[in-house]
């Protein structure tokens, strides 16, 4: 069973910030790699594991698509 909705939330926030920042601190390819390939690959565990929802795990790359 996943986590409240809450905590789903703010778990994700947190790994998803932490994973950005690896990516701005590496070399310009590289780190645009990383970030993509972490964030799938991070996102499918969480999911699989049933630490968080499908709809969180879906929301999140919605959120900061760019406009």
């Amino acid at each position: 069973m996943p986590f409240p909705v809450l905590l789903e939330a703010l778990m994700s926030e947190t790994i998803f910030l932490l994973i950005r920042e690896s990516g701005i601190r590496m070399p310009r390819a590289t780190g645009t790699a990383v970030t993509i390939v972490d964030t799938l690959v991070m996102g499918d565990a969480a999911v699989n594991d049933g630490i968080i929802s499908v709809p969180t795990g879906l929301s999140r790359p919605c959120r900061d698509s760019p406009a």
